[in-house]
Protein backbone atom coordinates (compact mmCIF):
# COMPACT_ATOMS: atom_id res chain seq x y z
CA UNK A 1 0.00 0.00 0.00
CA UNK A 2 1.20 3.90 -0.78
CA UNK A 3 2.28 5.37 2.42
CA UNK A 4 -0.39 7.71 3.51
CA UNK A 5 0.65 11.95 3.39
CA UNK A 6 0.42 13.83 6.49
CA UNK A 7 -2.85 14.51 7.77
CA UNK A 8 -4.90 11.79 5.42
CA UNK A 9 -7.54 9.67 6.63
CA UNK A 10 -6.52 6.33 8.02
CA UNK A 11 -7.72 3.29 5.72
CA UNK A 12 -7.20 1.65 2.48
CA UNK A 13 -6.85 4.92 0.04
CA UNK A 14 -9.18 4.51 -2.88
CA UNK A 15 -9.90 6.80 -6.14
CA UNK A 16 -13.01 5.72 -7.56
CA UNK A 17 -12.87 6.18 -11.46
CA UNK A 18 -16.45 6.20 -13.04
CA UNK A 19 -19.22 8.04 -14.67
CA UNK A 20 -22.52 9.94 -13.28
CA UNK A 21 -25.90 8.20 -12.67
CA UNK A 22 -28.02 7.53 -9.48
CA UNK A 23 -26.23 3.66 -9.40
CA UNK A 24 -22.77 5.55 -9.31
CA UNK A 25 -23.40 8.13 -6.96
CA UNK A 26 -24.90 5.45 -5.07
CA UNK A 27 -21.64 3.50 -4.82
CA UNK A 28 -19.63 6.35 -3.75
CA UNK A 29 -21.19 7.10 -1.04
CA UNK A 30 -21.46 3.70 0.02
CA UNK A 31 -17.35 3.43 -0.28
CA UNK A 32 -16.86 7.40 1.60
CA UNK A 33 -19.20 5.74 4.66
CA UNK A 34 -17.49 2.88 5.13
CA UNK A 35 -15.23 2.52 8.05
CA UNK A 36 -11.30 1.47 6.90
CA UNK A 37 -11.91 3.07 3.81
CA UNK A 38 -10.54 6.87 2.76
CA UNK A 39 -12.39 7.94 -0.50
CA UNK A 40 -9.25 9.93 -1.33
CA UNK A 41 -10.82 11.26 -4.70
CA UNK A 42 -12.97 10.71 -7.76
CA UNK A 43 -12.76 10.55 -11.78
CA UNK A 44 -16.66 11.37 -13.09
CA UNK A 45 -16.21 10.29 -17.18
CA UNK A 46 -19.46 12.34 -19.17
CA UNK A 47 -21.01 10.20 -21.24
CA UNK A 48 -22.67 12.06 -23.34
CA UNK A 49 -26.27 10.59 -24.51
CA UNK A 50 -26.54 8.63 -27.75
CA UNK A 51 -28.94 10.50 -29.43
CA UNK A 52 -26.99 13.76 -29.47
CA UNK A 53 -26.44 15.36 -33.03
CA UNK A 54 -22.64 14.87 -33.25
CA UNK A 55 -23.56 10.89 -32.89
CA UNK A 56 -26.59 10.76 -34.89
CA UNK A 57 -24.10 12.58 -37.90
CA UNK A 58 -21.68 10.09 -37.23
CA UNK A 59 -24.16 7.33 -37.08
CA UNK A 60 -25.82 8.23 -40.13
CA UNK A 61 -22.57 7.98 -42.25
CA UNK A 62 -20.84 4.97 -40.58
CA UNK A 63 -23.58 3.54 -38.00
CA UNK A 64 -26.88 3.60 -39.67
CA UNK A 65 -27.96 0.72 -38.03
CA UNK A 66 -27.08 1.60 -34.68
CA UNK A 67 -28.80 4.60 -35.70
CA UNK A 68 -32.05 2.55 -36.57
CA UNK A 69 -31.94 0.15 -33.44
CA UNK A 70 -31.89 3.34 -31.08
CA UNK A 71 -34.95 5.25 -32.85
CA UNK A 72 -36.54 2.20 -32.28
CA UNK A 73 -36.21 1.57 -29.09
CA UNK A 74 -37.26 4.88 -28.04
CA UNK A 75 -40.17 4.88 -30.44
CA UNK A 76 -41.41 1.09 -29.28
CA UNK A 77 -39.56 0.80 -25.86
CA UNK A 78 -40.23 4.42 -24.65
CA UNK A 79 -42.18 3.82 -21.60
CA UNK A 80 -40.08 1.01 -20.50
CA UNK A 81 -37.12 2.77 -20.33
CA UNK A 82 -38.70 5.20 -18.52
CA UNK A 83 -39.91 3.00 -15.88
CA UNK A 84 -36.35 1.76 -15.33
CA UNK A 85 -35.22 4.78 -15.06
CA UNK A 86 -37.80 5.89 -12.40
CA UNK A 87 -36.88 2.60 -10.56
CA UNK A 88 -33.37 3.63 -10.19
CA UNK A 89 -34.15 7.24 -8.97
CA UNK A 90 -36.54 5.36 -6.46
CA UNK A 91 -33.66 3.14 -5.01
CA UNK A 92 -30.67 4.92 -5.94
CA UNK A 93 -31.35 8.62 -5.46
CA UNK A 94 -31.12 11.40 -8.19
CA UNK A 95 -28.31 11.89 -10.23
CA UNK A 96 -25.88 14.98 -10.64
CA UNK A 97 -22.81 15.64 -8.07
CA UNK A 98 -21.32 12.38 -7.66
CA UNK A 99 -20.44 13.16 -3.72
CA UNK A 100 -21.03 16.10 -1.45
CA UNK A 101 -18.32 14.33 0.94
CA UNK A 102 -15.79 17.10 2.41
CA UNK A 103 -12.12 16.33 1.77
CA UNK A 104 -13.03 14.35 -1.25
CA UNK A 105 -11.31 15.52 -4.66
CA UNK A 106 -13.44 15.35 -8.10
CA UNK A 107 -12.12 15.45 -11.29
CA UNK A 108 -14.49 15.37 -14.55
CA UNK A 109 -13.08 14.68 -17.95
CA UNK A 110 -14.56 12.92 -21.47
CA UNK A 111 -11.59 11.09 -21.31
CA UNK A 112 -10.98 8.58 -18.53
CA UNK A 113 -7.80 7.41 -20.29
CA UNK A 114 -6.79 11.31 -20.38
CA UNK A 115 -3.15 13.17 -19.15
CA UNK A 116 -5.71 14.72 -16.09
CA UNK A 117 -6.47 11.62 -14.65
CA UNK A 118 -3.34 10.16 -14.77
CA UNK A 119 -2.13 13.22 -13.33
CA UNK A 120 -4.82 12.80 -10.67
CA UNK A 121 -4.05 9.24 -9.62
CA UNK A 122 -0.19 10.50 -9.70
CA UNK A 123 -1.11 13.18 -6.97
CA UNK A 124 -3.64 11.56 -4.70
CA UNK A 125 -1.53 8.29 -4.86
CA UNK A 126 -4.12 5.53 -4.16
CA UNK A 127 -3.69 1.84 -2.55
CA UNK A 128 -6.46 0.92 -5.14
CA UNK A 129 -8.10 2.27 -8.45
CA UNK A 130 -12.02 1.38 -7.90
CA UNK A 131 -13.60 1.27 -11.37
CA UNK A 132 -17.48 1.36 -12.15
CA UNK A 133 -19.90 2.98 -14.94
CA UNK A 134 -16.83 3.91 -17.18
CA UNK A 135 -15.42 3.61 -21.17
CA UNK A 136 -13.03 0.80 -21.60
CA UNK A 137 -9.76 1.47 -18.87
CA UNK A 138 -6.81 1.87 -21.25
CA UNK A 139 -3.38 2.45 -21.10
CA UNK A 140 -1.64 4.91 -20.09
CA UNK A 141 -3.94 4.18 -16.58
CA UNK A 142 -2.52 0.47 -16.77
CA UNK A 143 1.22 2.53 -16.54
CA UNK A 144 -0.01 4.93 -13.23
CA UNK A 145 1.85 3.71 -10.22
CA UNK A 146 -0.10 3.31 -7.85
CA UNK A 147 -1.96 2.30 -8.00
CA UNK A 148 -1.13 -0.80 -7.08
CA UNK A 149 -4.49 -2.48 -8.26
CA UNK A 150 -7.08 -1.85 -10.24
CA UNK A 151 -10.45 -3.07 -9.41
CA UNK A 152 -13.75 -3.31 -11.41
CA UNK A 153 -17.62 -4.15 -10.95
CA UNK A 154 -19.29 -6.28 -13.36
CA UNK A 155 -22.98 -6.93 -13.16
CA UNK A 156 -22.80 -10.27 -14.70
CA UNK A 157 -21.12 -13.68 -14.03
CA UNK A 158 -17.81 -13.69 -15.52
CA UNK A 159 -16.89 -15.34 -17.46
CA UNK A 160 -19.91 -17.00 -18.25
CA UNK A 161 -21.95 -12.93 -18.88
CA UNK A 162 -19.29 -10.44 -20.08
CA UNK A 163 -19.49 -7.21 -21.66
CA UNK A 164 -22.88 -4.34 -21.88
CA UNK A 165 -24.32 -2.95 -22.25
CA UNK A 166 -26.15 -5.13 -19.24
CA UNK A 167 -25.70 -8.56 -18.73
CA UNK A 168 -28.79 -8.71 -16.34
CA UNK A 169 -31.12 -7.68 -19.10
CA UNK A 170 -29.00 -10.09 -21.29
CA UNK A 171 -29.17 -13.18 -19.17
CA UNK A 172 -33.31 -12.46 -18.94
CA UNK A 173 -33.54 -12.14 -22.32
CA UNK A 174 -32.04 -15.65 -22.56
CA UNK A 175 -34.23 -17.05 -20.09
CA UNK A 176 -31.34 -17.43 -17.70
CA UNK A 177 -32.45 -16.02 -14.48
CA UNK A 178 -30.11 -18.54 -12.12
CA UNK A 179 -27.18 -16.53 -14.92
CA UNK A 180 -27.91 -13.11 -12.62
CA UNK A 181 -25.39 -11.96 -10.70
CA UNK A 182 -22.23 -9.62 -10.13
CA UNK A 183 -18.28 -9.93 -10.13
CA UNK A 184 -15.40 -8.12 -8.97
CA UNK A 185 -12.30 -8.57 -10.53
CA UNK A 186 -8.53 -7.03 -11.26
CA UNK A 187 -8.65 -4.80 -14.30
CA UNK A 188 -6.77 -5.80 -17.38
CA UNK A 189 -6.80 -4.25 -21.01
CA UNK A 190 -9.90 -6.77 -22.10
CA UNK A 191 -13.41 -6.69 -21.91
CA UNK A 192 -14.31 -7.97 -17.95
CA UNK A 193 -11.87 -10.55 -18.67
CA UNK A 194 -9.47 -10.16 -15.41
CA UNK A 195 -8.47 -12.42 -12.52
CA UNK A 196 -11.68 -12.76 -10.32
CA UNK A 197 -11.93 -11.99 -6.84
CA UNK A 198 -15.37 -12.13 -6.27
CA UNK A 199 -18.36 -13.73 -7.72
CA UNK A 200 -22.31 -14.37 -6.63
CA UNK A 201 -25.80 -15.00 -7.89
CA UNK A 202 -27.86 -12.20 -7.42
CA UNK A 203 -31.57 -13.61 -5.01
CA UNK A 204 -34.07 -12.52 -7.57
CA UNK A 205 -37.63 -12.05 -6.15
CA UNK A 206 -40.71 -14.07 -8.23
CA UNK A 207 -42.27 -10.16 -8.09
CA UNK A 208 -39.54 -8.25 -9.46
CA UNK A 209 -40.33 -6.28 -12.35
CA UNK A 210 -37.40 -6.24 -14.95
CA UNK A 211 -36.12 -2.69 -13.63
CA UNK A 212 -36.36 -4.20 -10.17
CA UNK A 213 -34.06 -7.21 -11.29
CA UNK A 214 -31.32 -4.49 -12.44
CA UNK A 215 -31.43 -2.42 -9.52
CA UNK A 216 -30.91 -5.46 -7.03
CA UNK A 217 -28.11 -6.76 -8.78
CA UNK A 218 -26.70 -3.48 -9.17
CA UNK A 219 -27.44 -3.20 -4.95
CA UNK A 220 -26.06 -6.50 -4.51
CA UNK A 221 -22.42 -5.71 -6.71
CA UNK A 222 -21.92 -2.44 -4.54
CA UNK A 223 -22.07 -4.72 -1.21
CA UNK A 224 -19.46 -7.44 -3.10
CA UNK A 225 -17.06 -4.13 -4.01
CA UNK A 226 -16.87 -2.95 -0.42
CA UNK A 227 -16.53 -6.42 1.41
CA UNK A 228 -13.56 -6.82 -1.15
CA UNK A 229 -12.12 -3.34 -0.33
CA UNK A 230 -12.49 -4.17 3.22
CA UNK A 231 -10.41 -7.42 2.94
CA UNK A 232 -8.12 -5.74 1.23
CA UNK A 233 -7.94 -3.04 3.65
CA UNK A 234 -7.09 -5.31 6.20
CA UNK A 235 -4.34 -6.24 5.01
CA UNK A 236 -5.64 -9.78 3.24
CA UNK A 237 -3.80 -11.49 0.23
CA UNK A 238 -6.40 -12.16 -1.82
CA UNK A 239 -5.53 -14.52 -4.89
CA UNK A 240 -7.81 -14.30 -8.09
CA UNK A 241 -8.88 -17.04 -10.38
CA UNK A 242 -8.13 -16.74 -13.83
CA UNK A 243 -11.03 -16.73 -16.15
CA UNK A 244 -9.92 -19.35 -18.52
CA UNK A 245 -9.68 -21.40 -15.41
CA UNK A 246 -13.36 -21.62 -14.82
CA UNK A 247 -14.58 -22.14 -18.25
CA UNK A 248 -15.95 -20.54 -21.69
CA UNK A 249 -18.68 -17.97 -21.87
CA UNK A 250 -19.57 -15.10 -24.09
CA UNK A 251 -19.12 -11.74 -24.56
CA UNK A 252 -21.97 -9.11 -25.44
CA UNK A 253 -21.37 -5.71 -26.87
CA UNK A 254 -23.45 -2.76 -26.55
CA UNK A 255 -24.01 -2.94 -30.51
CA UNK A 256 -26.16 -6.03 -30.65
CA UNK A 257 -28.43 -4.71 -28.07
CA UNK A 258 -31.45 -3.64 -29.43
CA UNK A 259 -35.78 -3.68 -29.28
CA UNK A 260 -35.49 -7.64 -29.82
CA UNK A 261 -33.41 -9.03 -26.86
CA UNK A 262 -35.17 -6.23 -25.00
CA UNK A 263 -38.84 -7.87 -25.78
CA UNK A 264 -37.15 -10.84 -25.27
CA UNK A 265 -36.16 -10.00 -21.53
CA UNK A 266 -39.89 -8.20 -20.90
CA UNK A 267 -41.92 -11.23 -22.15
CA UNK A 268 -39.83 -13.22 -20.42
CA UNK A 269 -40.71 -11.64 -17.07
CA UNK A 270 -44.20 -10.50 -17.56
CA UNK A 271 -45.07 -14.20 -18.68
CA UNK A 272 -44.05 -15.45 -15.22
CA UNK A 273 -40.61 -16.98 -15.74
CA UNK A 274 -39.38 -15.75 -12.44
CA UNK A 275 -41.91 -16.53 -10.33
CA UNK A 276 -41.43 -20.48 -12.04
CA UNK A 277 -37.71 -19.88 -11.20
CA UNK A 278 -38.23 -19.15 -7.78
CA UNK A 279 -41.28 -21.78 -7.23
CA UNK A 280 -38.96 -24.36 -8.83
CA UNK A 281 -36.13 -23.18 -6.53
CA UNK A 282 -34.06 -21.38 -8.26
CA UNK A 283 -32.11 -24.41 -10.12
CA UNK A 284 -29.12 -23.30 -11.26
CA UNK A 285 -26.51 -24.84 -13.91
CA UNK A 286 -23.84 -27.36 -12.27
CA UNK A 287 -21.35 -26.20 -14.81
CA UNK A 288 -21.18 -22.76 -13.51
CA UNK A 289 -18.18 -22.27 -10.76
CA UNK A 290 -18.13 -19.05 -8.93
CA UNK A 291 -15.04 -17.43 -6.97
CA UNK A 292 -14.66 -16.46 -3.78
CA UNK A 293 -10.97 -15.51 -2.50
CA UNK A 294 -12.36 -13.26 0.63
CA UNK A 295 -12.49 -17.42 2.21
CA UNK A 296 -8.94 -18.01 1.88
Amino acid sequence: MAAEPEGAVSGLRVVLLTSDSPWQRALADRIAGEDGLDLAGIVVQSIPGSMRWEWVRRSLAHRPGLLGKKIAMRLVFGRVLEEIARTELAWFGRSGRPLDWPDVSLLEVEDINGREVVAFLEELRPDVGAVSGTRMIRDPIFAVKPPDMLLNLHTGISPYYKGGPNCTLWALSRGEPDMVGATIHVLDPGIDSGDILLSEFTPLEATDSLAEAVCRTVVHGHDMYVRVLRAIADGRELAGVRQADLGKGRTFFTREWGPVPLWRALRFVRRGGLKRWVADGRPRSSDVRLVDALRG
